[in-house]
């Protein structure tokens, strides 16, 4: 079967909907507004000290782990400490 063309009738009709549906989202969106952005400070103070803990956490953690290579390295330099497979 062959395609129907559309009438003038149909076509103004057709052309008259997208019409209103365009005129439909452009009120719509401006009509939404954005909220303004609140920023709560004692979220911000929290989230600080969460930082800090774990700064603080880190620095001692790689402190222990320097100080431990080191004494390491000293304990096989002065043959105190002797690891098989291991010499310096």
């Amino acid at each position: 079967m062959a395609k129907r063309k559309k009438t003038r009738e149909q076509k103004m009709i057709a052309d008259m909907r997208h019409q209103v549906y365009s005129l439909d989202n452009i009120s719509s969106s401006l009509l939404v507004k954005k909220k303004p952005t609140v920023i709560n400070l004692n979220t911000q103070i929290s989230t600080v000290s969460y930082l800090k803990h774990d700064i603080l956490k880190t620095f001692y953690l790689t402190g222990a782990i320097l100080f431990s290579q080191i004494l390491l390295l000293i304990l096989l330099k002065n043959h105190i400490l002797k690891i098989p497979f291991v010499s310096y």
